[in-house]
């Protein structure tokens, strides 16, 4: 499963669909991500931070939207949740 995250547009919508954290425990669980360039500059993450952890970093929303099974684009923005647990969650009830 390829699962993507794109940068918020809302206007002062600081948010991101998923951490490093996610990415990691995505990747645990058997799942690929890619990440928009710039998806979590508002909530003070770096790409850099995203590669780490394991995603492909895309510069484009439309490579995520084209490329990627699911997205995060369908969500509201929530408070970042501990990622404990993951691992027993199935991959389509985890976005």
């Amino acid at each position: 499963m390829l699962i993507g995250v794109v940068k918020e547009i809302k206007e002062q919508e600081n948010c991101v669909g998923l951490t490093p954290a996610g990415v990691q425990a995505l990747k645990k669980a058997g799942a690929d991500v890619i990440v928009e360039t710039g998806a979590g500059v508002g909530s003070g993450i770096a790409d850099a931070d995203y590669a780490r952890a394991g995603a492909e970093i895309v510069e484009q929303a439309a490579d995520t939207w084209t490329r990627s099974d699911t997205h995060d684009g369908h969500v509201t923005c929530a408070p970042v949740a501990d990622s404990q647990g993951l691992e027993s969650t199935p991959l389509d009830q985890l976005l």
